[in-house]
């Protein structure tokens, strides 16, 4: 019994042991050019085992925020994958990328990318270079890169797959093809977009290449894949790194780009359209299908302002006290009475001279003010009003507002007279008048006086008469 159990904890060792040599470590798709065919190759951890290890600087540090990534023993930089995994010269190496799951292909590493360690700016880490790393505890492969310096931010460019393997795309020989991907709404509701995705695609030359002379492979970001050149497929609610490979097998060439598509929060009221290139634009919110930066904004927001509303979208209403009234034709009554009792305020200066603030004469009508005693007629024009009376005059008419008085001499119901001209008719009558009453009262003082003294005078003749006699 022992021995049995014994012979079958052997067993189960030597299968695991089988299982984590056989351990995908590295996927690749290989663009040759003119030099040969396309080809879709793995490396497994068997293989690389005897490649020789990383032994450049570690750890290799993330930016932001500067955290430490500890390479395990089992590390390669990734031109030795390259080279002793995948047996391709590093010389005939052009370029290389790698596919990250959470935000799609990164930016394409050169030929010295891969080989010199000066190409990096990270003082802690000086000797670094991308590496591929196994870690056979948890069934994880890891790619990092050491930090460019600047803004770089190759803590998004770190890629853990847990029990899969790193995809890179290596072009060899040749350039990639200039890929620009695009999706088009078609339809949008608050939970759904349903877009067309295309592509046009440039040869090294610049010329258009067909897109019957190419294959395609379309990720969707949300699981689903298409082959078709202009696929249509409905997104639910959220953001997708959308990815495109296209493979021309006729020159041996290929290339890649990504759409960063955010579906919309409202139905879109038309077609709107969603760009990517080859190198993708680099999330900075954190990893998954529902993050990252993106091109698109949803339409139907409208830049027109509402009515009362200023540019900025702010109302703008009247200062306090005042109401803004429309302009009118004649008088309006308003509630019970239609006239306004209106009394000067002692912070408020009110000019000697009644005038009329509205724009035109014919807009508002004006009571006339009674005259009830003469006034001297102001000869010079007021500069600075003097300060109102704590008692106003009773003016009949309606209060306006949000008016502009105008000066004395604009005025179309105010007249000022120079100095030299005579008084005006109502004052010369007014005068006249009163000449003529004083007149009337001393005549009648006089026929009085003369009718008092003639009655007294006979009074006096007739007492005297009988001693006469």
């Amino acid at each position: 019994m022992t021995f049995t159990v014994a012979l079958m904890l052997v067993l189960a060792v030597g299968a695991t042991a089988n299982a984590s040599a056989d351990q995908t470590v590295v996927s690749a798709t290989i663009y040759p050019s003119s030099q040969g065919t396309v080809s879709h190759q793995s490396v497994g951890l068997a293989t690389l085992e005897g490649c020789p290890a990383y032994d450049g600087s570690n750890p290799i540090y993330l930016y932001p925020p500067g955290q430490p990534d500890q390479l395990p023993a089992t590390s390669w930089t990734l031109a030795a994958v390259l080279t002793c995994g995948l047996q391709i010269p590093l010389a005939d190496v052009t370029s290389v990328q790698v596919l990250n799951p959470s935000q799609g292909f990164e930016a394409p590493l050169d030929n010295a990318d891969l080989s010199d360690p000066t190409r990096y700016q990270d003082a802690q880490a000086p000797d670094a270079l991308p590496a591929i790393s196994v870690d056979g505890s948890e069934n994880q492969t890891a790619y990092v890169r050491p930090f460019r310096g600047g803004s770089d931010d190759n803590a998004r460019d770190a890629v853990t797959a847990n029990g899969a393997p790193i995809t890179l795309v290596v072009y060899v020989d040749g350039p990639p093809l200039t890929v620009q991907a695009s999706a088009q709404t078609l339809s949008s509701t608050a939970t759904a977009t349903t877009a067309k995705l295309s592509a046009t695609v440039l040869s090294t030359g610049g010329s258009p290449v067909p897109a019957s002379a190419l294959t395609w492979s379309w990720n969707f970001g949300d699981g689903a894949t298409s082959a078709a050149a202009t696929p249509e497929h409905t997104f639910v609610a959220g953001s997708y790194d959308v990815t495109v490979q296209v493979t021309d097998v006729g020159s041996g060439a290929g290339g890649t780009a990504t759409i960063q598509f955010r579906t919309p929060a409202s139905p879109a009221p038309g077609h709107q359209t969603q760009t990517g290139g080859n190198t993708p634009t680099k999330s900075k919110s954190p990893a998954g299908p529902d993050h990252g930066k993106h091109s698109h904004r949803p339409a139907g927001q409208s830049g027109a302002t509402p009515s009362g509303s200023s540019a900025k979208g702010r109302s703008t209403p009247p200062p306090a006290g005042q109401t803004t009234t429309p302009a009118r034709t004649g008088p309006t009554t308003t509630g019970p009475t239609s006239a306004t009792s209106t009394t000067s305020s002692p912070t408020t200066p009110a000019p000697a001279t009644t005038t009329s603030s509205a724009p035109s004469p014919a807009t508002h009508t004006v009571a006339p003010r009674p005259v009830t005693h003469p006034r001297p007629h102001r000869t010079t024009p007021r500069r600075s009003p003097p300060p109102a009376s704590p008692i106003g005059s009773l003016v009949t008419g309606r209060l306006i507002s949000d008016v502009t008085p105008l000066p004395v001499g604009s005025s179309p119901l105010v007249h000022v007279t120079p100095t030299a001209a005579a008084a005006p008719p109502a004052v010369r009558q007014a005068t006249r008048s009163a000449s003529v009453s004083a007149l009337g009262a001393a005549l009648v003082v006089v026929v009085l006086l003369g009718l008092g003294a003639g009655r007294e005078l006979r009074g006096r003749h007739w007492r005297t008469a009988p001693h006469g006699r």
